[in-house]
């Protein structure tokens, strides 16, 4: 952180319901019977005490002895685990699940073996919506008829704003669209019910457009802007808005016009201008034959502390324009750092106040000082200062609307979304008011190359009209690169290097400590070096630059002030932020690439002119 889609049964029995006053015919339903299912859930067990390379999708790490498939002795005494219980979110869901009713729930659309596709049934066709019991909506795609006679829908399946909780905006006549994505990546665009689910019939608008702007719809449809993809992992938000191709012809516009609507002319490919000043004539002749090698994105960094977000940023191929932070000597190791630069000294809410139009960027990030939200902080020693803090986790909602970025990034520490909720869901909600489509995850952060066990919360938000970018895949672990180890990290630092002096470095209280395999994982990296955290030699602790050069700093970046520990601790490791500012870049390239190479005529709503 910087300070700153199954076997199932259709039985042929069932009523006959009669919904005539809303589709003028009967429609014949069959009622489905439910079984009871059950599933079991097991956790495998930790070592306690022992530091592995294993990581898994849960929790970063998992026991090496069990991983190895050794035979647990459950007599020996277990230590306490953060892991060995529910936390509250964890158990609302549990308690939810215990309480469906899996009756009424839609299933994804599934292949069955035997069915007949039917073009209408009693006055229903595709591309209708209709009103299902349990408050669920859904626009027809397909009706089938199964070998049994049953007849089932599917079809894209919504939920009223209104009938969700947090982080979704309470609008009336608003709709989201609920789709789902499996463990293995799959993703179920449709759900499939059952005719008898069928109470009415509705209308339903899908558009692309924000709340900024007037949907020419009719006045008795639902709206849908927003798509919430639920996802088997936990702590895990997609929620984004419609593409132009999701939405209704008559109810869509160009990515392009709803970006123009919210920030304004956007240069393609970045909005600072490469320097050729140290490319040969030849590659300066490439560069000019290349509007996208003439062009870099833009970068600005708030709370960026010591500087390890803009360096992944600057890394990933950024330009970095500018930081702010309120700590003093964070900026001078910022501003020591990134001399063609400006660095801001500033309070927040007094730089949000500048008149300053140079602060526009095509990417920003916002990592607000954590330590109020941290599992690590279990006693307040100056309540006024973490009340401050507190509120500076809601920044990002001013911040964009001052920079109005393409792509916004938030850091944070893991336990803000269990621990809390309510402050993370706030969060989200105000991205969705803005019209930024939003993607969070809690990341592994050795999984990225990063030599420690170390977790992170990263939200990216995409504004009106771009593409919402998926986090990166891992990189290391089981069948992938070998983790990034201790000995990797610091083996080749300069004997002279900056902050390394290894033969005046020792414990505080003066005694040894026990040696540990070097081929380990760090633990996490604070701002008093971290707990347990030494040279693998159990003689020393560790240097200022061994420290850095875990966090992934380069090993020539400068820390020239006497709280370097503490600035190091305090960073986001730059390898993370690199590789998820290298899928943001990725991402507005795509989107600049197809706008750029397609010239089109719209009219005055942003829409394609029919010729």
């Amino acid at each position: 952180m910087a300070k700153g889609g199954q076997l199932r049964e259709y039985p042929s029995s069932a009523p006959v319901i009669n919904i005539s006053a809303t589709l003028n015919q009967n429609i014949v339903v069959r009622q489905e019977r439910t079984q009871p299912c059950s599933s079991s859930h097991e956790r495998p067990g930790k070592n306690a005490g022992h530091i592995d390379l294993t990581l898994n999708d849960d929790d970063g790490y998992l026991s090496s002895d069990t991983e190895r498939g050794s035979v647990v002795d459950v007599t020996e005494p277990r230590q306490f685990h953060e892991d060995d219980y529910l936390d509250d979110d964890q158990l609302e869901s549990l308690l939810q699940s215990w309480n469906e009713d899996t009756g009424k729930k839609a299933k994804p659309a599934t292949q069955h073996l035997a069915t007949i596709p039917l073009q209408e049934y009693n006055g229903l066709v595709a591309g209708m919506a209709v009103e299902l019991s349990g408050g669920h909506i859904m626009r027809i795609k397909q009706i089938l008829r199964l070998i049994t006679g049953d007849i089932y829908l599917q079809g894209l399946y919504f939920k009223e704003l209104t009938e969700l909780d947090r982080p979704f905006p309470q609008r009336p006549k608003e709709l989201c669209w609920l789709i789902e994505e499996e463990a293995d990546g799959n993703v179920h665009l449709e759900r499939e019910v059952p005719i008898s689910d069928v109470s009415g019939v509705c209308k339903v608008a899908l558009t692309n457009y924000t709340w900024r702007t007037f949907v020419p719809a009719a006045h008795d449809s639902y709206i849908c802007r927003l798509v919430w993809q639920k996802t088997s992992e936990k702590g895990e938000w997609i929620i984004r808005y419609l593409t132009y191709e999701e939405a209704d012809d008559r109810t869509r516009a160009y990515a392009s016009t709803i970006r123009k609507e919210w920030r304004g002319e956007t240069t393609p490919y970045g909005a600072e201008t490469v320097s050729t000043s140290n490319l040969t004539a030849a590659e300066r002749k490439e560069v000019r034959r290349s509007l996208k090698k003439q062009r870099q994105y833009s970068f600005g960094d708030a709370f960026c502390g010591a500087g390890g977000v803009s360096v992944g940023a600057w890394k990933a191929g950024l330009r970095v324009k500018y930081g702010i932070d309120i700590d003093k000597a964070a900026c001078k190791t910022w501003g020591t750092n990134f001399v063609h630069s400006d660095c801001y000294h500033a309070d927040f809410y007094s730089w949000i106040a500048l008149q300053d139009d140079e602060v526009r960027v095509d990417i920003s990030h916002s990592s607000p000082p954590c330590q109020p939200f941290s599992p690590a902080h279990t006693r307040s020693y100056n309540q006024q200062r973490d009340e401050e803090n507190s509120s500076l986790i809601f920044s990002a909602f001013n911040m964009i609307q001052k920079v109005k970025p393409r792509i916004h990034t938030i850091e944070e520490t893991f336990g803000v979304p269990s621990r809390y909720k309510e402050t993370f869901l706030r969060m989200i909600q105000d991205f969705l008011e803005l019209g930024y489509s939003i993607h969070s995850k809690t990341i592994a952060c050795a999984k990225y190359g990063v030599p420690q066990l170390r977790r992170r919360l990263f939200i990216i938000a995409a504004g009106p009209g771009e593409k919402l970018p998926a986090f990166p895949v891992p990189t290391h672990g089981p069948g992938l690169q070998p983790y990034v180890t201790i000995k990797d990290a610091i083996r080749n630092i300069p004997r002279r290097a900056d902050q390394h002096d290894p033969e005046n470095t020792v414990f505080q209280d003066g005694r040894t400590r026990a040696p540990y395999d070097e081929n380990t994982l760090a633990k996490t990296i604070t701002c008093g070096g971290g707990e347990g955290n030494y040279h693998p030699s159990g003689l020393r602790p560790f240097t200022i630059r061994e420290l850095a050069c875990l966090q992934t700093f380069p090993v020539q970046y400068r820390f020239p002030t006497a709280y370097a520990k503490k600035q190091v601790g305090n960073s986001v490791p730059p390898r993370l932020a690199e590789v998820i500012f290298r899928t943001a870049i990725k991402s507005l390239q795509e989107t600049d690439d197809r706008e750029y190479n397609e010239a089109v005529v719209v009219d005055r709503l942003g829409r394609p002119w029919q010729i």
